[in-house]
């Protein structure tokens, strides 16, 4: 009996000092990196360094075209949420580009579960950036958190039409507790350790956990119903880091919302709006949710969003005469 208890703690004991032996080799890996990468640019929101950052050249002789749409999709979801908008800027020929964020559209969710929301502002920022590679100017599109990361796009790059959808500058009151509760050092630990998935609720009255007022269609929307918790602390970090006081470089801000939303708190970001004297023009659909893009007055706000980018465009067109 004590041979065998003898045995059990050298297996112990050999098993933490090996434990210790790569978690110490480990820390020394990552010191040395951090010591040579001491000597170049880094930049926190991003999580990057400027000297890795993407180069793109189009070539001397390449003319720019005059206007172009970058489109950022929701929380949870991903380009599809622009469907109804691909053909009517086909047959508008308007450009555009529809990034999907890192995480996003994977077999798995591995690389979710590690996401921070520097990640996806890397994403938003490469693409914008790679887009003003080939044109004049950049109308911005989000959904969402997609309009959240838009909304901050616009205080650090210039923005011809800023259109947002349902923004999540706000988190819905539902949702403010789970927030609150994250948010706390330790507690939010804790809470992330013991609940590291969650499932999206199903709202009383809907069959599926999307914000859709005409349910049918949600059957066929591509998204994820369960998200690791730490994507969603990182649309918080979006939210809670957002500065007002910063000048949103663009010629408009456009706000396209459902009244009937459970998602956001839409009254909340008009106030604050309102309360730093940033300008918008908000435009309301009565019997329509969260993803207004796919629900019953789709066609009329995907009609009025290519109504706002062609007045901006013909206007680009006049100052050139």
């Amino acid at each position: 009996m004590n041979i065998a208890l003898t045995i059990t703690l050298a297996l112990v004991l050999v098993l933490v000092l090996l434990g210790l032996a790569i978690r110490g080799r480990s820390l020394y890996c990552r010191r040395l990196n951090n010591i040579w990468l001491k000597r170049f640019s880094f930049d926190s929101a991003t999580n990057s360094y400027f000297e890795a950052r993407q180069r793109i050249f189009p070539g001397q002789e390449y003319t720019k075209i005059p206007h172009a749409v970058l489109l950022l999709h929701g929380y949870s979801t991903s380009p599809r949420d622009f469907e109804i908008l691909y053909p009517k800027l086909e047959k508008a020929n308007i450009p555009y580009d529809a990034p999907v964020y890192t995480g996003f559209g994977l077999g798995d969710l591995q690389q979710l579960s590690a996401v921070k929301a520097s990640d996806w502002w890397r994403d938003v920022l490469n693409a914008y950036d790679r887009l003003a590679m080939f044109s004049q100017n950049i109308s911005v599109i989000g959904h969402s958190n997609g309009a959240t990361l838009a909304f901050l796009l616009a205080q650090s790059r210039p923005v011809d039409q800023l259109i947002l959808i349902n923004p999540n500058l706000f988190i819905h009151p539902r949702s403010k507790r789970k927030k609150k509760l994250l948010n706390h050092p330790i507690l939010g630990r804790l809470y992330s350790l013991l609940h590291p998935y969650f499932e999206k609720p199903i709202l009383p009255g809907n069959t599926f956990n999307l914000d859709y007022a005409d349910q049918s269609r949600a059957s066929t929307t591509f998204h994820f119903p369960v998200l690791p918790i730490t994507s969603f602390k990182a649309i918080c970090w979006l939210q809670d880091n957002i500065d007002y006081k910063l000048k949103v470089h663009c010629k408009k801000m456009n706000i396209l919302y459902g009244k009937l939303d459970r998602s956001v708190s839409n009254p909340e970001a008009f106030a604050k709006l309102e309360a730093s004297n940033i300008p918008f023009t908000a435009y309301a659909y009565e019997k329509s949710a969260h993803q207004l893009l796919n629900d019953n007055e789709r066609e009329s706000a995907a009609n009025k969003i290519i109504e706002i980018l062609q007045d901006s465009i013909n206007e680009i067109k006049r100052s050139k005469k």
